[in-house]
């Protein structure tokens, strides 16, 4: 491996600003190759070729560019000289925009008659992957959800008016607030499968059961401090929602409490009793992903796939350690989306 004989003139923040900021893959690592190095998180090359996931023979070439022409030529593209682009830059510029938006292609091969339908350009399939995968950074991710009767409009008047529901609740009690998310998550003995790591071609294989019983779990976290609330429950119905209010109530006497919470029937019976020191406010309808429960409840769920568990009492002690063992730290960073954030401010 070749000596260092070239000062990194860029700074630790700019390199790792510049990370952050690049959007194609492969210069990335580039550019973290020289950070790792100005850092100090590596000593040596080889060192720091390692922790890029490449080859030493690559790193010393990456860095005898940079000792040539600095970060410009680190970061030029090299084509052979003469050959014209599979896809030339305009429409690249096209599909780059159109993968920047949610909906995406749903494969490579639709992106290859998208091309022939649009532009009359007939590329191979290898050609098309390896430019959207490696050189737009573009890769197959799995959707979030979202239903057909979900009102846009709904949601961009949610976010607008939250700050002032929250002002309006501030000013009519001298309490202090707290704004919890809230929702229940269903637990049972049916194993759910996780993805696994596996050698190419190799297909990972998971034991699984179906074993029909299952019990719930009504959770509120707080999205600014991570304080909770996880009580067990074996069902979904008014009664026991009402035995989690009265019990959240009295946990958290000492504050008025904002719950965020969606449109579920139990959460607007009539028979439903609210504490004086709970406000309740409805997400509008079909919008899961302004509610901060749900990625908590995500997250909780990754270290039970692939479990097998012989009873409930087994499964419930299982999960109520992972909730004990996530920090408040942990919570408040899951929970606290910005437009929640932003109304507290």
């Amino acid at each position: 491996m070749p000596k260092m004989n070239c000062e990194i003139l860029e700074s630790e923040e700019k390199l790792l600003d510049m990370i952050k900021n690049e959007e194609r893959g492969r210069f990335r690592d580039r550019i973290r190759l020289l950070w790792l190095l100005k850092s100090g998180k590596a000593k040596t090359m080889e060192q720091a070729a390692e922790l890029c996931g490449i080859c030493r023979k690559t790193a010393a070439e990456w860095f005898r560019r940079y000792e040539i022409g600095g970060m410009a030529e680190l970061l030029c593209l090299k084509t052979v000289p003469g050959r014209s682009r599979a896809i030339p830059l305009e429409i690249l510029k096209n599909l780059k925009e159109k993968l920047s938006g949610p909906e995406g292609f749903r494969s490579y091969k639709e992106i290859r008659i998208w091309l022939i339908n649009e532009y009359n350009l007939d590329i191979p399939y290898k050609t098309v992957h390896k430019t959207v995968r490696y050189y737009l950074g573009a890769k197959l991710k799995s959707p979030r959800p979202s239903h057909v009767k979900k009102n846009e409009e709904k949601v961009r008047e949610f976010k607008e008016s939250f700050p002032t529901k929250i002002s309006g609740i501030k000013n009519n009690t001298d309490d202090p607030i707290k704004i919890f998310s809230y929702d229940e998550t269903r637990l049972g003995l049916i194993t759910s499968l996780g993805k696994r790591i596996t050698l190419p071609g190799v297909r990972p294989v998971g034991q699984i059961q179906q074993v029909y019983e299952n019990y719930y779990i009504y959770g509120a976290t707080e999205v600014s401090c991570g304080e909770n609330f996880f009580p067990e429950f074996p069902c979904m119905n008014t009664d026991c929602f009402q035995g989690f209010l009265d019990g959240f109530s009295e946990v958290f006497s000492d504050s008025m409490n904002i719950m965020l919470i969606d449109n579920a029937g139990i959460h607007k019976a009539e028979r439903l009793i609210i504490p004086e020191n709970i406000r309740l406010i409805f997400l509008p309808p079909y919008s899961p992903e302004l509610n901060p429960a749900g990625r908590f409840w995500q997250y909780i769920k990754k270290d039970i796939k692939g479990e097998i568990f012989s009873d409930l009492a087994e499964m419930k002690d299982y999960v109520a350690d992972i909730l004990k063992e996530c920090s408040k730290k942990t919570i408040a960073s899951l929970t606290g989306f910005s437009y929640i954030l932003d109304a507290i401010n």
